[in-house]
């Protein structure tokens, strides 16, 4: 048991957008309700063509007109001007051009997709009706599409590498450390920690930009994170950054002795190192809740009530990064809860077991229970406040 505890919407609809082709003067095509097979060009351009060679022995038929971009790639609707006859039959014909596929040879409009070899697509139209037969014939020339050289993207490879070895942290013996290099730049570069001064790292592990050690002794471990990187055919070396880990002892007693049970060697070593600032603001606010409960101690029917409400309060006020929490947990209130423990098997409660949490406190274990915690609370004050 320690103190810090641990802590369909509705379907969217889905409308399918009408691409109404432009129309240019008054001359449109009648859009075929069937589509194109395929999206049409977000810009289509209507493109007139000279009027077609009509069969002398036949009536005028209508002119054919050709919708989109006459260049390699592109999607062509090919048809009649105006309203289509339905009861007219109707027969398509290439005769100049690479062959292309007609989706609908038996109908009064086209789609086709211009071949990238094309120079010109030739067709012929065949229309029977009451009138009898006629033709027409269009020739469509195509663009030459211009290849253009490309601008490549600006590259991070390019860019010289970064190394970040990240924030100064603080540790215990025997508990692994991790450092993580993930703010350097660019991300595919090659890492390579280095351990500068202060004991001798064991255990050392590394996986990408993760360099994790199991410190054995304590004391200040500097380490330097360098990257490299490979830009064309040359590998560019980042310069060092420096990182600093502040490991104390995992206290085995309570230094601060059996009347006040607080460990003290973690706690200064905590405020001899780089987060010596923020740890003096968490031994204020966790003296305060301590204060809180020591005063609601008589109120609490068990020691579930009370454990409850203290991890609550704690866990508002101690850093959320992991590192610091685990320093926390294990270095100052592991051994805070097994002072109270023994404090509490004093007075005939064993708050080791769920049974012994939520067993009725009697008078007398409430009143244990408001002097420990308000001694916590004068201790880790003074400690915030002692320069």
């Amino acid at each position: 048991m320690t103190l810090l505890g641990r802590t369909p919407g509705r379907s969217a609809r889905r409308f399918r957008a009408l691409h109404v082709l432009p129309l240019l003067v008054g001359m449109g095509m009648e859009q075929d309700s069937r589509g194109d097979e395929g999206t049409p060009p977000s810009a289509p351009e209507l493109t007139a063509v000279a009027r077609p060679e009509i069969d002398a022995a036949t009536a005028t038929p209508g002119v054919l007109r050709y919708v989109g971009t006459p260049a390699p790639g592109a999607r062509l609707a090919i048809g009649l001007e105006g309203s289509a006859d339905p009861d007219a039959a109707y027969e398509w014909t290439q005769f100049d051009g690479p062959t292309v596929p007609l989706d609908d040879q038996a109908g009064p409009k086209i789609h086709v997709t211009v071949p990238p070899d094309a120079r010109n697509l030739g067709f012929l139209l065949t229309i029977r009706d009451t009138q009898g037969e006629r033709s027409a014939r269009v020739v469509i020339p195509i663009e030459a599409r211009v290849a253009r050289a490309a601008t490549p993207p600006p590259s991070l490879s390019n860019a010289a590498p970064r190394a970040d070895a990240g924030d100064d942290q603080i540790g215990l013996v025997g508990r692994r450390i991790t450092l993580n290099a993930a703010r350097s730049a660019p991300r595919n570069v090659a890492y390579r920690w280095l351990e500068l001064s202060g004991p001798k790292v064991e255990q050392e592990s590394q996986d990408g930009s993760y360099f994790s050690f199991v410190p054995t002794a304590a004391g200040t471990y500097r380490f330097g994170l360098v990257v490299a990187s490979a830009r064309a055919s040359a590998a560019s070396i980042s310069e060092m950054d420096e990182v600093v880990v502040t490991v104390g002892e995992v206290p085995s007693a309570m230094v601060g002795g059996a009347a006040s049970g607080i460990s003290t060697a973690a706690i200064d070593q905590m405020l001899q190192g780089p987060g010596a600032a923020a740890g003096r603001t968490t031994l204020e606010q966790a003296a305060g809740a301590f204060d809180t409960v020591a005063a609601r101690a008589s109120l609490y029917s068990n020691f579930a009530d009370l454990s409850s409400e203290l991890m609550r309060r704690l866990d508002a006020i101690i850093p959320t990064d992991p590192n610091w929490r685990r320093f926390w947990s294990e270095g100052v209130f592991d051994p805070l809860t097994q002072h109270i423990i023994g404090e509490m098997r004093q007075t005939g409660l064993d708050i080791r077991t769920p049974q012994g949490q939520n067993q009725p406190l009697g008078q007398a274990q409430q009143e244990r229970l408001q002097k420990l915690f308000t001694s916590y609370a004068r201790e880790f004050r003074a400690r915030a406040q002692a320069r």
